[in-house]
């Protein structure tokens, strides 16, 4: 999985790069304590059971905090480059591991007649399907997103990152909440 992550920190260097100004060495230290941070977040995470929703709010918060120190534009325009991208890392990697997920299952109930199937050694690979999805997504953004970025006011950059704030909120507390309280059990067929 960690290759897949550093291809979704590079791409997201560059959409920053792009639209936020960055010199080689904030680049490269973008790259680099993004990529320590999450190894550490990873570690951390197994080691101690922290619950979901505190480790996904402080990855949240780094992430941004390199953003802002690491990048050269306005404060507002980095606060919602960095939530755009926390976004669709959070959004579009768990709507491609959610599809791929049951393509596989359906798969593997159907065509291999499996009659409760797992995805035990399908989940790494579904993982980084997901994050190739996000790269895809990311390039895209960084050719067709140049009217959000350029000739506007602080306030604009400000109304739009406020919808943006409140949907990793209710993302990430919709994720504990199916973490924790959400339970399926099959019962012998689909």
């Amino acid at each position: 999985i960690a290759p897949f992550f550093l291809g979704y920190l590079w791409v997201a260097n560059k959409f920053c790069k792009k639209f936020l100004g960055a010199s080689q060495k904030g680049e490269w230290l973008f790259l680099f304590f993004s990529f320590c941070g999450w190894i550490f977040g990873n570690i951390v995470g197994h080691l101690y059971s922290i619950p979901y929703i505190v480790s996904a709010l402080i990855g949240s918060l780094y992430f941004m905090g390199l953003v802002v120190l690491l990048f050269r534009s306005d404060r507002k325009k980095r606060i919602l480059a960095a939530s755009m991208l926390i976004i669709v890392e959070r959004l579009a990697v768990n709507f491609f591991t959610s599809l791929l997920s049951c393509l596989v299952l359906f798969f593997l109930h159907t065509v291999k007649k499996i009659p409760e199937p797992f995805l035990n050694e399908w989940e790494n690979g579904i993982i980084c399907g997901g994050y190739c999805f996000v790269i895809l997504v990311i390039c895209w953004m960084t050719k067709h997103l140049e009217s959000v970025f350029s000739g506007k006011s602080g306030k604009w950059y400000a109304i739009l990152t406020i919808p943006l704030f409140v949907i990793i909120i209710v993302f990430d507390v919709a994720c504990w909440g199916a973490s924790n309280g959400i339970m399926v059990r099959s019962g012998g067929n689909m």
